[in-house]
C-alpha cells in the first residue's frame, strides 16, 4: 500500500521508492507495528460486532469509517516511526528476511481492518460478493484517508523538509501555486494511483474471506 518516502514530503506517502526502502522500511517496525497491529484488530472488531443488529446502511457507513480512521493512522503511524528509526541491524546478512519481515509489517498491516469487516459481512449477509464490496470499499476509504492526512500535515502541522507549504505561508508568492502542484501530483496523483489497488486488492482479500468463511459455515437450509 502507499508507502513511499519521497524527498519533498518528508515521509512515506506513495508507491515504493525501491527495494532497498522497502527493505528499510520492513525492520523499523518489528515491534511497534505488531503493537499497531493488534491494537488496530481490536477496534475492528470491537467497532463491528457493537453493530450486529444495525441496518445495511449503518453497517457500510461504519466499514467507510473503519477504512478512514485506519488510513489516517497508518500514515502519521508510518511518519513516525521513521522519525524514530535507529541503526538498521535487523536480520543485516538476511536480505529476505528483511523482505518477509516488510510484506508482513507494511503490506501485512493493511489487513488488519479489512478481514474483520470482510467477515462480519459475510457471516450477516451470506454473500460473497457482498464481502468483496465491503472490504474493497473499506481500503478505498484508507487510501483517501492516507493522502487527506498527508495534506493536512503540510497544511496545519508543517514539516521542516516542507515549510513553505504551511498555512502560515499563504501570502508568500508561490503558496497557492507549491499547493496546485503536490494535490495534483501527491494527493489526488496517489489517491488516483492506489485506489486501484484498493478496489482490486480488497475485492479479492473479501471473496476469499467471505469464499473461506462460508465454505466452513455455509447458509442453512431453508
Amino acid at each position: 500500500m502507499p508507502l513511499r518516502e519521497p524527498a519533498d514530503l518528508g515521509w512515506n506517502s506513495g508507491p515504493f521508492c525501491s527495494v532497498c526502502r522497502w527493505w528499510r522500511g520492513a525492520f523499523r517496525r518489528l515491534l511497534p507495528s505488531s503493537v499497531f497491529a493488534a491494537a488496530c484488530f481490536g477496534i475492528s472488531f470491537g467497532s463491528i460486532w457493537r453493530v450486529k443488529e444495525e441496518s445495511l446502511r449503518q453497517r457500510w457507513v461504519i466499514y467507510l469509517t473503519i477504512g478512514a480512521v485506519f488510513g489516517a493512522l497508518d500514515f502519521f503511524y508510518l511518519g513516525f516511526l521513521y522519525e524514530l528509526a535507529g541503526p538498521q541491524v535487523l536480520f543485516a546478512s538476511f536480505p529476505a528476511g528483511r523482505l518477509l519481515l516488510w510484506l508482513l509489517l507494511n503490506v501485512g498491516v493493511w489487513l488488519v481492518p479489512v478481514v474483520p469487516v470482510a467477515v462480519y459481512e459475510a457471516r450477516l449477509s451470506r454473500s460473497r460478493l457482498r464481502s468483496a464490496v465491503a472490504s474493497l470499499s473499506t481500503w478505498c476509504a484508507a487510501i483517501v484517508a492516507y493522502y487527506l492526512a498527508n495534506a493536512v500535515q503540510l497544511a496545519f502541522i508543517g514539516l521542516p523538509a516542507r515549510p513553505e507549504m504551511h498555512i502560515s505561508n499563504h501570502n508568500a508568492p508561490y503558496f497557492w501555486r507549491n499547493w496546485a502542484s503536490v494535490l495534483l501530483g501527491d494527493i489526488l496523483g496517489g489517491i488516483a494511483e492506489w485506489i486501484i489497488v484498493a478496489v482490486v486488492g480488497g475485492a479479492i482479500v473479501g471473496l476469499l474471506t467471505g469464499s473461506i468463511l462460508l465454505h466452513f459455515k455455509p447458509p442453512r437450509a431453508a
